[in-house]
This record gives structure tokens, C-alpha cells and sequence, in this order.
């Protein structure tokens, strides 16, 4: 076995999750300064249109990598001294299907009536998107070291780069086409600095082949399935904002996105950091994987009461970064994803263990029949919401936490039997305790600014969690034996 294998596998889990999430909070001011700054100047109409840029982007560019980001990782971790083949077909994939798929996306747009301004946005966001996906595929390859160390320093380094690079353009009056070449020449940079950090792995010579291309695609189709579906449910709720809703409510809906999306980072780090593990123990040692994934739900729980109980009784902190003003009705699209918080970051690793276990098939068809019944709600309650409160994000916030309790409740129903067990349903216990603790001091403290009563809540939760021993001392020996390096 490897190194990385020598040690507990769910302290290794640990450690690289420590590293991403140690990162995002590093750079956590970085970003709420830049997303201040970039909705303030640009304001709730060009805010909405910079979100749909990226999302039709993103969709688009999950055909460029194919599924590849989760494949690469894996068979990298499975097969480390064909790494080298792996990462330079795969990039040399991708460097065909760029082009292809810039046309189609910008094509598409075209025909669907969208304006010019929004087919610029669309271009430039794509020139960054094909220096992003040369990142990422060299971030995979770290992930399927299991070095996300390299990766956590990439992504402070590169934050702050942006942060350099964009605000300059903000403060000088620059809108949203110098804002996005600004940002295309940090992607670029970024890409070339990957590359350079690759020699801290001791890569084998890159070379593109046929067998390794097979390879990727193969086991790459059931990501690219899940990817695909996955973006299908923030591409219906854009398309239906687009055409049903005011473009002030683009705007909003795409505030409360930007907050979720930062608080989903923790989860998405231990998932980052806990599938390319799975795949190494089903060769290795199989019983292990059901075991090191109930721990990693364990801890997603602890995690997202808290932040889902944030968006629900202090909607307005988050809000206040965009800036109250012009993006106040936000508040209640925040309060409304609360439960779509929740149930994501229980369906992260629920999905992680189904995809590294081989029941991919029936992880998609949950995934797909979500977005499916994601978009007859959207159609229903997107005009509904416009109509009656003048915000059709509503619509699409309340239809994406109904969807993603249905897709929680399947994904523990295709899991494994030991993953829903006594020790699972005590941590919901006390995390759901937790919650109610800063619910009450809420209410209690409810005539105070938030700014005082929202860490009270906090502390309240954490005091719950010691006292009913979720959280001991021996955390703080576990987390000392995380920092330091495998034997």
C-alpha cells in the first residue's frame, strides 16, 4: 500500500478536508470583499446577467471535461504511475472540445433571442472557463494524490490575485466586460502557476493516448451524467427566471446562490477530499468505505444545521455584502434555501459513497427525476411568486429545497443499511437540539442587532454540542494528529 494508506482512512479525509476548508477561510473576507464590490458597482440587473453568463458557461463546459473531473481524481489515486498519461489525455481532450463547444453555447444564446450584451458576457466568461478546466485538471490530479495541501495554497494564492486584479477594475468605473477580462487574465495565470506546482508530486512525463482517453471517458460518464444533471436544475431555474421573472429578481435569486455556494464550500471540500479515498479503499480494503463515509455524513450534519439555521434567522448579515439597498428582497430567497442548504450537505456524501460503490446508475436517475420535477415546480411557481410578491426567485428558491429533500430521502434509501445508524441519527439529534438553541436565543435576543445576537446563536449551539458530547476534548488531539504528516 502507499503512504497515503498507512494512516486511518478517515483521518486522511480529515486532514485534506482541514487544508480546503482552512483555505476558505483564509480568503473568506477576499471574498465577501469582491462580491460586495462587484454587486454594488454593477448593480441588480448586470449582477443577474454575470450569473447567467457562468451558469449557461458551466453547462456547457461540463461536455468539455466529460465527466473527467471526478474520473481523473480517481483513477490517478487507483493507478498513480500512469498519473502523467491520465492528466495529458485528459487535458488534450479538452483542448479539442473548447472550441466546438464555444460555438454551440454562443450559437444556442443567439437563436433563444438573448441579447448581445449577454453573448459577450457569455464569451469572455468562457475564455476564463478553458484556462479554469486546464486548473482544474491538475487540481484533480493532486485530489487522486490525496495532496489537497498544494491545492488549499492555489486557491488563497489565486483569490488573491483576483481580488488584485478585479477591484482595481471596479473602483475606475469598469462594468462587466472589464470585470470579466480581468478575470479571464487571472485564469490564465492560474493555469500556467498549476502546471509549475505539478513537480511537488514528482508527475510522470505527460502524454496524451488512446487507452488512457478510453479509460477517463469511461469511467468519466457517470460524473458527466451526474454533472449534467446537476447543473440542469441551476440552468431550468435560470431559464425560467430569465423569461418569467424581472431581471431585479435575476439579480437577487443570484445574491442568495453566491451566499449558498460559499457556505456549501466545507461540504464540497470533505466530499472533494473523501471520493478519491473511497475509490482507493474499494480495491483496498471495501468494508472500510461505508464506515469513513457515515463518519464524513456525521460531520456534514454538525455543519449544516448551523449554517441553515444562519440563512433562516439572520438572512440579512449575508445580504448586507450585496448591499441592502438594492438587493434587500433577497433575504426571504435566503430564508427559503435554508432546507436546500441542509439536505445538500447530506447528499454530498451520500453521493460520494453510491458513485465510488458503483451504483451511479440509480444515483443519476434520483438526480434526474429531481430536476424533472424541479422544473414543473419552477413553471408553476416562478410566475406565481413575480405575480404576487414581485420576486419570482421565490419560486425557484422553494422548488430547489423541495427537489433536494426528495433527492436526500432516495440517497438514503439506495445507501448502504450501516450508514443510517445509531450513531448518524444521534448526531441529527443534537445538531437538531443546536439548532433550537439559537432559535430560542434569537427570539429571546430578538430586539438587539443581529450583529450581537448572531454569534450568541452560534455559541449557544456550540455549548449544545459539548454538553451533549458531540464535541469533546478530544477533538482538539484529533485535529493535532490531522496537521501532522502520514507516516
Amino acid at each position: 500500500m502507499g503512504e497515503a494508506s498507512r494512516e486511518p482512512a478517515h483521518r486522511l479525509v480529515w486532514r485534506n478536508t482541514l487544508y480546503l476548508v482552512g483555505a476558505q477561510v483564509l480568503v473568506l473576507p477576499l471574498s465577501v470583499i469582491t462580491n460586495l464590490l462587484v454587486a454594488r458597482y454593477l448593480g441588480p440587473a448586470d449582477f443577474g446577467q454575470l450569473y447567467l453568463a457562468t451558469t449557461f458557461a458551466a453547462l456547457a463546459f461540463l461536455f468539455v471535461e466529460s465527466g473527467q473531473s471526478g474520473a481523473l481524481a480517481g483513477l490517478v489515486a487507483a493507478q498513480r504511475p500512469r498519473a502523467g498519461e491520465f492528466l495529458g489525455s485528459s487535458l488534450a481532450w479538452r483542448a479539442l472540445l473548447v472550441p466546438a463547444a464555444t460555438l454551440a453555447l454562443l450559437g444556442i444564446a443567439a437563436a433563444l433571442g438573448y441579447p448581445r450584451s449577454l453573448l459577450v458576457a457569455i464569451g469572455l466568461v468562457v475564455l476564463a472557463s478553458a484556462f479554469g478546466t486546464l486548473s482544474s485538471a491538475c487540481q484533480d490530479t493532486l485530489r487522486g494524490h490525496e495532496r489537497t495541501d498544494i491545492g488549499a495554497l492555489t486557491f488563497v494564492a489565486w483569490k488573491l490575485l483576483v481580488v488584485a486584479a478585479t477591484v482595481p477594475v471596479l473602483l475606475l468605473g469598469g462594468g462587466l466586460v472589464p470585470l470579466l477580462w480581468a478575470q479571464a487574465g487571472c485564469a490564465a495565470v492560474g493555469a500556467l502557476a498549476m502546471l509549475r506546482l505539478l513537480r511537488a508530486i514528482e508527475l510522470p512525463r505527460l502524454a496524451a493516448t488512446v487507452a488512457a482517453t478510453r479509460e477517463l471517458l469511461a469511467h468519466g460518464w457517470p460524473f458527466l451524467a451526474l454533472s449534467l444533471v446537476l447543473a440542469l436544475q441551476e440552468n431550468v431555474d435560470a431559464a425560467f427566471l430569465s423569461r418569467l421573472a424581472s431581471p431585479e429578481a435575476m439579480g437577487w435569486h443570484a445574491a442568495a446562490r453566491k451566499l449558498i455556494g460559499l457556505l456549501v464550500f466545507p461540504g464540497s471540500a470533505l466530499t472533494s477530499a473523501l471520493y478519491p479515498t473511497l475509490c482507493r479503499l474499494r480495491q483496498e480494503e471495501p468494508a472500510r468505505m461505508a464506515d469513513t463515509a457515515g463518519r464524513a455524513l456525521r460531520m456534514t450534519v454538525l455543519l449544516a444545521v448551523p449554517l441553515a439555521a444562519g440563512c433562516l434567522l439572520f438572512p440579512g448579515l449575508g445580504i448586507w455584502i450585496f448591499g441592502s439597498a438594492g438587493y434587500g428582497p433577497a433575504t426571504d430567497n435566503l430564508r427559503l434555501m435554508a432546507p436546500f442548504l441542509l439536505c445538500v450537505y447530506a447528499s454530498m456524501p451520500i453521493g460520494s459513497l453510491l458513485m465510488a460503490s458503483g451504483r451511479q446508475r440509480a444515483w443519476i436517475a434520483l438526480q434526474l427525476l429531481s430536476v424533472a420535477l424541479c422544473a414543473l415546480l419552477d413553471a408553476w411557481l416562478v410566475p406565481l411568486c413575480q405575480a404576487r410578491y414581485a420576486n419570482g426567485g421565490l419560486g425557484a428558491c422553494a422548488s430547489m429545497a423541495l427537489t433536494e429533500i426528495v433527492v436526500v430521502a432516495g440517497g438514503l434509501w439506495l445507501a448502504p443499511r450501516a450508514l443510517l445508524d445509531r450513531k448518524l441519527l444521534g448526531n441529527v439529534a443534537c445538531a437538531l437540539a443546536g439548532g433550537l438553541a439559537m432559535a430560542l436565543v434569537a427570539l429571546v435576543l430578538r430586539s438587539l442587532s443581529p450583529w450581537v445576537v448572531a454569534p450568541l446563536a452560534l455559541a449557544a449551539y456550540a455549548l449544545v454540542q459539548w454538553l451533549l458530547g458531540t464535541v469533546s476534548g478530544n477533538v482538539l488531539s484529533e485535529v493535532r494528529a490531522l496537521l501532522r504528516p502520514a507516516r
